[in-house]
């Protein structure tokens, strides 16, 4: 049996097969969601400003194209697939730095991905601050 079957078999690599698909999962969740919100907000502009006020509903705008943005370019570093290019590559030198660009665009991938959720959770606040700050003011 070879290495390559070997590893395609142990119980990490199949963790990391179902790791790689969850993180795909999240990734187009957070798209839809900040899509879903950012529609909606657009869609409801009148009545969020009456209920909210102005600032309140440009600050959440803001803040889900942010989170829009942050799940795109999450979604496009998950798709640089270094680890996988550095399998093939016979010269040390080069492997040990894909190894190490892959690392790194696994690394700001979920960064971005926790960066995505912050901000969706903030332009929520948002509208909940300027509703209570509406309802509050005399």
């Amino acid at each position: 049996m070879r290495d390559e079957d070997n590893i395609a078999q142990s119980p990490s690599h199949a963790s990391r097969q179902v790791l790689f698909r969850n993180e795909a999962f999240v990734i187009g969740a957070l798209i839809t969601v900040s899509l879903v919100v950012a529609f909606a907000l657009v869609g409801q502009g009148p009545a969020l400003v009456a209920s909210t006020g102005s600032g309140a509903l440009m600050v959440a705008l803001t803040v889900v194209f942010a989170s829009l943005a942050c799940s795109v370019v999450a979604s496009l570093f998950r798709h640089i697939k270094w680890l996988v290019k550095a399998t093939v590559v016979g010269d040390q030198v080069k492997r040990q730095r894909r190894l190490k660009l892959g690392k790194w665009y696994r690394r700001w991938t979920r960064r971005l991905m926790l960066s995505a959720t912050i901000l969706l959770i903030l332009s929520l606040v948002a509208l909940v601050v300027g509703t209570w700050a509406r309802f509050i003011s005399p």
